[in-house]
């Protein structure tokens, strides 16, 4: 019974420390440019369903594909803030910090 009267120590892997200890900014980051980027794919969208629209020629089939980019990119945002706004709701709900860390100079 030789360790029955050691306490437990956890034990990290070596360099692991930085990671575990919450100051790792790589995730962080990695985490930030995920929630961004629907906001940077979105006006892409709507200006390429545009761009099909206006030179659709008046042709059915191509206005009908426009309408469809430009709609499912709106329901794409839509969709990203609901999203946004329930990961907000839950993570207030269980005191997570999900501020982002973006910084703007």
């Amino acid at each position: 019974m030789l360790f029955m009267d050691s306490p437990a120590v956890p034990v990290t892997p070596p360099g692991l420390e930085h990671f575990l200890s919450g100051q790792n900014n790589f995730v962080q980051g990695l985490i930030d440019l995920i929630m961004a980027l629907p906001f940077f794919i979105f006006p892409l969208v709507i200006l390429f369903g545009g761009f099909m629209y206006l030179t659709s020629e008046g042709e059915d089939q191509k206005l009908q594909r426009s309408r469809s980019i430009m709609t499912w990119g709106v329901a794409g945002l839509v969709l990203y803030l609901l999203a946004f706004a329930i990961l907000r709701l839950v993570g207030g709900a269980f005191n997570l910090n999900l501020e982002p860390k973006i910084q703007v100079p």
